[in-house]
Protein backbone atom coordinates (compact mmCIF):
# COMPACT_ATOMS: atom_id res chain seq x y z
CA UNK A 1 0.00 0.00 0.00
CA UNK A 2 2.85 2.39 0.85
CA UNK A 3 4.48 1.67 -2.52
CA UNK A 4 1.26 2.58 -4.38
CA UNK A 5 0.98 5.85 -2.43
CA UNK A 6 4.64 6.59 -3.12
CA UNK A 7 4.25 5.90 -6.87
CA UNK A 8 1.03 7.94 -7.06
CA UNK A 9 2.73 10.86 -5.30
CA UNK A 10 5.68 10.71 -7.71
CA UNK A 11 3.35 10.67 -10.72
CA UNK A 12 1.40 13.68 -9.41
CA UNK A 13 4.64 15.61 -8.75
CA UNK A 14 5.94 14.74 -12.23
CA UNK A 15 2.70 15.95 -13.86
CA UNK A 16 2.71 19.17 -11.82
CA UNK A 17 6.37 19.77 -12.68
CA UNK A 18 5.65 19.26 -16.39
CA UNK A 19 2.71 21.68 -16.24
CA UNK A 20 4.86 24.25 -14.42
CA UNK A 21 7.66 23.98 -16.99
CA UNK A 22 5.14 24.24 -19.85
CA UNK A 23 3.67 27.41 -18.35
CA UNK A 24 7.10 28.98 -17.95
CA UNK A 25 8.12 28.14 -21.50
CA UNK A 26 4.96 29.74 -22.92
CA UNK A 27 5.59 33.15 -21.40
CA UNK A 28 6.31 35.86 -23.95
CA UNK A 29 9.31 38.16 -23.55
CA UNK A 30 8.47 41.82 -22.99
CA UNK A 31 10.21 42.79 -26.23
CA UNK A 32 7.45 41.08 -28.20
CA UNK A 33 4.84 43.50 -26.88
CA UNK A 34 2.20 40.84 -26.37
CA UNK A 35 0.06 42.90 -24.03
CA UNK A 36 -3.57 43.32 -24.98
CA UNK A 37 -4.07 46.17 -22.53
CA UNK A 38 -3.45 49.73 -23.62
CA UNK A 39 -2.41 50.55 -20.05
CA UNK A 40 0.45 48.06 -19.77
CA UNK A 41 4.01 49.26 -20.24
CA UNK A 42 5.42 47.83 -23.45
CA UNK A 43 9.12 47.64 -24.27
CA UNK A 44 10.52 48.01 -27.79
CA UNK A 45 13.83 48.64 -29.48
CA UNK A 46 14.00 52.29 -28.52
CA UNK A 47 12.47 53.74 -31.68
CA UNK A 48 8.77 53.30 -30.97
CA UNK A 49 6.77 53.49 -27.77
CA UNK A 50 3.06 52.81 -27.59
CA UNK A 51 1.40 53.27 -24.23
CA UNK A 52 -1.80 54.69 -22.81
CA UNK A 53 -3.27 55.44 -26.22
CA UNK A 54 -0.27 57.35 -27.59
CA UNK A 55 2.39 56.11 -29.98
CA UNK A 56 5.62 58.06 -30.32
CA UNK A 57 8.53 57.43 -32.65
CA UNK A 58 11.74 58.68 -31.07
CA UNK A 59 14.24 58.00 -33.80
CA UNK A 60 14.04 56.53 -37.25
CA UNK A 61 17.27 54.53 -37.45
CA UNK A 62 19.18 57.30 -39.18
CA UNK A 63 18.35 60.83 -40.24
CA UNK A 64 15.12 62.10 -38.71
CA UNK A 65 12.55 63.17 -41.28
CA UNK A 66 11.26 66.73 -41.16
CA UNK A 67 7.76 65.96 -42.48
CA UNK A 68 7.01 62.33 -41.64
CA UNK A 69 3.71 60.74 -42.54
CA UNK A 70 2.24 57.30 -42.00
CA UNK A 71 0.27 54.93 -44.20
CA UNK A 72 -1.99 52.31 -42.58
CA UNK A 73 -2.37 49.02 -44.47
CA UNK A 74 -4.51 46.07 -43.35
CA UNK A 75 -3.05 42.96 -44.99
CA UNK A 76 -6.02 40.79 -44.01
CA UNK A 77 -8.56 42.96 -45.85
CA UNK A 78 -5.95 44.38 -48.28
CA UNK A 79 -7.15 47.89 -47.57
CA UNK A 80 -5.25 51.15 -47.13
CA UNK A 81 -6.50 54.07 -45.10
CA UNK A 82 -7.73 56.82 -47.42
CA UNK A 83 -7.20 60.07 -45.49
CA UNK A 84 -9.10 62.11 -48.08
CA UNK A 85 -12.31 60.09 -47.73
CA UNK A 86 -11.64 58.93 -44.12
CA UNK A 87 -12.23 55.27 -44.94
CA UNK A 88 -10.29 52.11 -45.54
CA UNK A 89 -10.27 51.39 -49.25
CA UNK A 90 -8.99 48.70 -51.60
CA UNK A 91 -5.24 49.08 -52.06
CA UNK A 92 -5.62 49.23 -55.84
CA UNK A 93 -7.96 52.21 -55.75
CA UNK A 94 -6.46 54.45 -53.03
CA UNK A 95 -4.09 57.02 -54.48
CA UNK A 96 -0.76 57.41 -52.69
CA UNK A 97 -1.40 61.12 -52.12
CA UNK A 98 -4.73 60.27 -50.45
CA UNK A 99 -3.25 57.85 -47.94
CA UNK A 100 -1.05 60.07 -45.77
CA UNK A 101 -1.62 60.49 -42.05
CA UNK A 102 0.56 63.36 -40.88
CA UNK A 103 2.42 62.96 -37.62
CA UNK A 104 2.59 65.61 -34.90
CA UNK A 105 6.00 67.01 -34.02
CA UNK A 106 6.45 66.59 -30.28
CA UNK A 107 10.24 66.50 -30.37
CA UNK A 108 10.39 69.68 -28.28
CA UNK A 109 8.26 68.25 -25.45
CA UNK A 110 8.65 64.45 -25.41
CA UNK A 111 11.45 64.01 -27.92
CA UNK A 112 9.48 62.18 -30.59
CA UNK A 113 6.82 62.31 -33.28
CA UNK A 114 3.24 61.45 -32.29
CA UNK A 115 1.41 58.95 -34.49
CA UNK A 116 -2.37 59.01 -34.14
CA UNK A 117 -4.80 56.43 -35.48
CA UNK A 118 -7.32 58.44 -37.51
CA UNK A 119 -10.32 58.94 -35.20
CA UNK A 120 -12.83 59.68 -37.94
CA UNK A 121 -12.67 56.17 -39.37
CA UNK A 122 -13.74 53.01 -37.61
CA UNK A 123 -10.57 50.99 -38.10
CA UNK A 124 -11.38 47.37 -37.42
CA UNK A 125 -9.48 45.76 -34.57
CA UNK A 126 -6.47 43.85 -35.81
CA UNK A 127 -2.90 44.07 -37.06
CA UNK A 128 -1.95 46.81 -39.51
CA UNK A 129 1.27 47.54 -41.33
CA UNK A 130 2.31 51.09 -40.62
CA UNK A 131 4.85 52.61 -42.94
CA UNK A 132 6.49 55.92 -42.05
CA UNK A 133 7.81 58.05 -44.92
CA UNK A 134 9.46 61.42 -45.35
CA UNK A 135 7.33 63.74 -47.48
CA UNK A 136 9.85 65.34 -49.84
CA UNK A 137 7.47 67.57 -51.80
CA UNK A 138 4.12 69.13 -50.93
CA UNK A 139 2.33 65.90 -51.88
CA UNK A 140 3.12 62.35 -50.71
CA UNK A 141 4.65 60.26 -53.49
CA UNK A 142 5.52 56.60 -53.84
CA UNK A 143 9.15 57.71 -54.28
CA UNK A 144 9.29 59.24 -50.78
CA UNK A 145 11.88 57.75 -48.44
CA UNK A 146 10.62 54.90 -46.25
CA UNK A 147 12.01 55.39 -42.74
CA UNK A 148 10.19 52.79 -40.69
CA UNK A 149 7.95 49.83 -41.41
CA UNK A 150 6.21 48.07 -38.53
CA UNK A 151 3.11 46.19 -37.62
CA UNK A 152 0.73 47.51 -35.02
CA UNK A 153 -2.27 46.14 -33.24
CA UNK A 154 -5.24 48.48 -33.21
CA UNK A 155 -7.96 47.87 -30.63
CA UNK A 156 -10.92 50.23 -30.17
CA UNK A 157 -9.15 52.80 -32.34
CA UNK A 158 -6.00 52.82 -30.20
CA UNK A 159 -2.58 51.40 -31.03
CA UNK A 160 -1.93 48.95 -28.18
CA UNK A 161 1.07 47.17 -29.61
CA UNK A 162 3.65 48.27 -32.11
CA UNK A 163 6.46 45.98 -33.18
CA UNK A 164 8.52 44.62 -36.05
CA UNK A 165 6.69 41.35 -36.77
Amino acid sequence: MKNNLYITTLIILAVLGTVFVALLSNTVPEAEAASESRYDIQFYDGTVSSMNGETHIYHFGGATPTTPYARFYNRITQQIYNSTDSVLGPKASVLWADSEVLMTDETGSVGGWLLVVPAEVNMADGWYDILIYERVTGTPLSTDTLYLGRSCRVHNGIVISFDDR
